[in-house]
Parts: structure tokens; sequence; C-alpha cells
């Protein structure tokens, strides 16, 4: 079942909405605690317009949420102002849509969270794909259930539970043909893959949950760390009130320990970058060397290295 103890109370909440199973259940168990936890429910849905049926599926999710008595709004991919990046994958296309008008309606609502209905079956989809296109250890923690604006309470519900749980309630959705394709990795795994490794062993499911949970804890115990050595390597010199770090205590650190506290100050710094290990490796030749002077970060940002320290200008 849900986790109940993310909804905080008296909150505003957008619900992304897209007509499935997932999401309609996400909504009735929202609409059930709207009450008990005085809840202002606005729900959202992103018409990619991907298939010529999807027209049908935003007035299906208008007339739910009618019935619901819950605000809907509904927008066309076209109609957004934005462009979202080339990555090559119309998966990757559609999150980057979906961020973007959720975040739109969230500030627009000046609304405490964004809901999504992300269950544990994405969670093992999510892991495998992270595997097979070699993600850190932080990319193999897989769907996190708070991530800034994001909450997702459905990480412990399976997909079992969610349509067991529709179809006892004689709930109605929509069914997007496109989840059966072959043609999406996410779809492969989860049609022939997964199957499989659970047909190996019934345990499969439980011991790759637990393992995700492992590595949740390392990853937690390392990011703390992380922080800690961040904060002893940098200051804020007082004249220009520019963050400094010493690179010369940071390359004698671990090689991983460099990488992460490299993300950790881009982050700080809101850099835009592609968190790639050639591209932290590529950081660490230019700052490791004897010279100074800068080096480019994308088209906006550099570093610039005077003796032991290393700080980022924006230009």
């Amino acid at each position: 079942m849900m986790n109940k103890i993310i909804i905080k109370p008296h909150s505003t909440l957008i619900i992304g909405l897209s007509g499935g199973p997932d999401s309609v259940y996400l909504l009735h168990q929202l609409v059930a605690l709207r009450t008990e936890k005085n809840l202002t429910l606005i729900a959202a849905h992103l018409d990619h317009e991907w298939r010529k049926e999807s027209g049908n599926d935003a007035q299906f999710c208008k007339e739910l949420c009618e019935n619901l008595q819950v605000t809907c709004i509904i927008k066309k991919a076209s109609d957004l102002d934005f462009l979202p990046k080339n990555t090559g994958s119309q998966e990757d296309t559609g999150r980057q849509l979906r961020r973007y008008f959720f975040e739109k309606i969230r500030e627009e609502f000046n609304a405490d969270a964004i809901t999504l209905a992300h269950h544990q079956d994405d969670q093992l989809e999510t892991f495998f794909i992270r595997i097979m296109r070699g993600a850190s250890l932080e990319g193999l923690c897989g769907i996190k259930e708070t991530s800034n604006f994001y909450i997702r309470p459905l990480l412990d519900t399976s997909k079992k539970e969610i349509i067991e749980y529709v179809d006892a309630h004689n709930l109605c959705y929509v069914t997007d043909a496109s989840n059966a394709s072959d043609n999406y990795l996410r779809n492969r795994i989860r049609n022939k893959a997964l199957p499989a490794l659970q047909e190996c062993d019934a345990r499969f499911t439980s011991k790759c949950l637990k393992i995700i949970e492992h590595l949740q804890e390392i990853n937690t115990f390392v990011d703390e760390h992380t922080k800690a050595i961040y904060t002893a390597l940098t200051f804020t010199k007082t004249e220009d009130g520019i963050q400094r770090l010493d690179w010369k205590k940071l390359v004698a650190l671990n090689l991983y320990l460099q990488k992460r506290i490299l993300q950790t100050w881009l982050i700080k710094h809101n850099v835009q970058f592609s968190p790639s290990n050639s591209f932290l490796e590529e950081m660490l030749r230019f700052i490791s060397s004897k010279k100074g002077g800068s080096h480019q970060l994308g088209t906006s940002w550099k570093i610039v290295k005077k003796q032991s320290h290393i700080w980022i200008v924006q230009q």
C-alpha cells in the first residue's frame, strides 16, 4: 500500500496523472486521504501527442478528476515553451517534458510537492537499466522516495498489488499499447529479463530489492563522508567572497572520493554538467597538473587554478 508518512498534512500536491493503472491508483489513494490530511490535490496530465488515441487519454483524465472533484490541468507537449535535449531516447524526452510541465504547475500553485506513481517494479526495471548503462553507485541506488520537490509514495507497492486493487474496486484506467512494445529497453527488461530471473529463483525480487536498499545505505554513508571532507577542503576568501577548494589536498585523497567531491562542488555552484566518468577524469587531469590557468566547463563556466587553490567562475 501507499506510504502515507511522506504525505505531509495541509499540503498542496501536484499528481502526475497519465490515466494508467498506477497513477489512477495513486490518485484514488490520495483522494481517500484528502480530508484526513487536509490535502489540496491538483492532477497534471501531459498529452505527448505520440499516439493517435492520446487525446482520449486526456479526456479520460478530465472526466476522472471531475468525478473525484480534483482540479485537473491538461496540456499538449506542443503547447509547452520548452525544447528538450535530444538524447536519442524517446523515454528520456518524455521525462524531460513531464518534469518541465509538472514544475511549472508546482510554481503556479505554489505546491509543496509533485507526487509520482513510480512503484516497486519500476524500481527493479530502473536498477537493471542503469546496470546496462554502466551507472555509478549513486545511479544504482535507483529511484528515490523523496528528491527535491518530488515524492514517490508507491515505491514499496508492487504492480501486482496495484492491479489487484483497481480491479477489486472496479476502477477504470487507460492502457498504453506502447508499454508492450519491445522497441523500448525498459519494456524488454520488464517483459523478458525480469520474468526470466524470477523463474530462475522465486526469491529474486525480494533479494534484488534488498541489494538496492544496501546500496542506498552505502551511498548515504559515502555522501555524508564526502560532504564532511568537502567542507574541510573549502574556504571563502573574504576579499571577493569566492569559495575556493584546496586542490593539493583533494588529489591526495582516494580517487573515488575525488570524483564525488568534484560532483558536490559543481552541484553547489549550480553548474550544468553530465556526470560521466570521462568528464570528471578530464577535470582531475587539469587540477592535478603542475600548470595553473583555467579549464572550460561547457559554455558558461570555467575552473580557475592558482597556486594551491581552484575556484569556479561563471562567464
